[in-house]
Parts: C-alpha cells; structure tokens; sequence
C-alpha cells in the first residue's frame, strides 16, 4: 500500500500503465500517478465498467487529482490517501474530500471528512458546515438537525464520495452501491461488555482517576490527525479540564466520600473542554456529552 516505501514522494516510479492506459493520459506527478493509486483506482473502476472505459474514467480522475494536488500541496494530498485507502470509492472519495477542503480551508481534516459525508448523504454543503460548528462538531447531533430540517424528499440525490470539486471536471463512473451496514445489539456492544467486566469505583480517588484517564483520551483521539503543538495543547486542556471538573467537589461538604456524588457533580458540571489554538475552535465538550460520544462510538 502507498506509503511502505520510505523517502519523499518525488523519488518514487510513476506507475507501470494497466491496460488501455496510456503514459500521456497519466498526470507527470510521482503522487498523483504513483502505481498503487493508479492501481487501486483502475481496479475499483474496472469492476464497475467496461475495461477500455475504466482506462478513461481512472485517467480524468487522476488529472482532477493533479489540478488538486497543484492547489493544496504534498501534505494535504497525501494525507488523504493515506485516510481514504481503505474506501470502496477510493479515488472519487479522494478527490470530494480535497474539493471541500480547498474550498473550507479552515476545516480540520476530520471536519472535511464530515462535511464530505453529509454532503454525499445529499445535504447543502454550507449548512452542514454551519450546523457542525453550532453542535461542537458533534456528528451525531449535526445529523439529527440535518435530518429535522431535510426530509429524504427534500436532499440532493446521495453520492458515497461527495460532490465533485469546482476544480475536477466531472468524471461519468457511476456511484458504487452503498454498503448495507448490520444493526449492532446493544447485547453486542463493547460498553456492555466492559460494563459488566469493570468493578466500580469505591473511592473517590479512584473515580477522579479513571475520570482524567478519560479526559486525557478523549483529547487526544479528538487531535490525533493534527500536529504535535496542537497534541500537546490538548493534553494540556484535557489535565486542565480535569482540574475544573474536581473543583466541583466540596470536599467540606463530604462530595468525594459519596462516590455517586461524586459521579452525578462531575456529570452535571457546565465546565468545557476545548480542544484547538485561540481562533480555531476543534471542538467544545462538557463532560456529559463527551462521554456519550464514547458511548456511541461503542469502540474496544
């Protein structure tokens, strides 16, 4: 895959063609034509098309990556393959994302990426930027308001990569199908089962620590795509949160010897996170909605 090579992106081949491509349908680019991109496009393209017209559809689609790359730089590019390999749509999903990041800037990278989303699901690409922002980028809460103000009936037909970028032309390669995603019982979720697995607290310094050891996480899953001054940042905010959260306790009025308490202040505190440098904003987060976002992230 892109990126088991080391050394910069300007001393790798440019791909050996697939067949019906041709070196001149191919952008002069070692990123944009490396041989795995170009691989990888053709195959998905051919299993949706007649041979000789997925050569036509991987070609357009690389100049629209190149006319990209040309406007956003190394960087920004080849973190998005790296984030979008694994797609079923690889190089259309490729090619949405860095659309709307060349035209929202300052979006974080995983703002872009859900903005992008919401986009393909067929909502305005303004008021999914906006609604984000009201809602902390809170995917779950932007949704909910996509979907109370845009009945199905009232949405763009949905595309899984997105829309193509003012600077792409249009490739004609069909969206592929959405993959249906299983329901997951609650009897399957990785909360119940750490629920049931996980003595609870006694004390009230072993609350306060698993309390910061979540804040802590939180922080920095939330930064980990940003640089390193952004990551230390959020560590510090995450230790500085924590230490807001405890000044909830009265200690006097006996908060830490009742760990439920304890628990019940720290859940209902109105103190916030907040992840990002002075003037742009990651994200704001009380302690209650951050914990039902793991929650909902249901991960191991």
């Amino acid at each position: 895959q892109i990126g088991v090579r080391t050394g910069p992106w300007c001393l790798l081949h440019l791909a050996p063609r697939p067949v019906g491509l041709t070196r001149t349908m191919l952008p002069h680019c070692a990123l944009c034509a490396h041989e795995d991109v170009v691989r990888r496009a053709h195959q998905q393209a051919a299993a949706q098309q007649q041979p000789h017209h997925s050569s036509t559809i991987v070609a357009q689609q690389l100049q629209d990556l190149h006319a990209l790359h040309a406007k956003l730089g190394d960087e920004a590019v080849t973190h998005c393959l790296h984030r979008s390999w694994g797609s079923p749509a690889f190089l259309p999903t490729v090619i949405s994302i860095l659309g709307t990041h060349s035209r929202w800037p300052n979006l974080t990278f995983d703002e872009t990426l859900l903005v992008t989303k919401f986009v393909g699901m067929g909502f305005p690409e303004d008021e999914s930027i906006r609604v984000l922002s009201s809602v902390s980028g809170d995917q779950g809460k932007a949704l909910e308001k996509l979907e109370a103000s845009h009945p199905p009936a009232s949405r763009a037909p949905a595309s899984p990569s997105g829309p193509t970028p003012s600077c792409a032309t249009p490739t004609t390669q069909p969206a592929p199908p959405r993959a249906s995603v299983p329901a997951k019982l609650f009897s399957q979720s990785s909360y119940l089962a750490a629920y049931q697995r996980t003595a609870p607290p006694e004390q009230g310094y072993e609350l306060l620590a698993k309390v910061h050891r979540l804040c802590c996480l939180f922080a920095a899953a939330k930064v980990r795509d940003e640089a390193a001054d952004v990551r230390s940042r959020a560590a510090a905010a995450a230790d500085r949160f924590f230490n807001d959260l405890q000044r909830q306790l009265d200690s006097r009025s006996g908060h830490l010897a009742d760990v439920g308490t304890a628990a019940t202040r720290i859940w209902s505190s109105a103190v916030t996170l907040r992840l990002g440098p002075p003037g742009d904003l990651i994200g704001e987060y009380e302690f209650a909605q951050m914990l039902n976002e793991v929650l909902r992230g249901d991960r191991a």
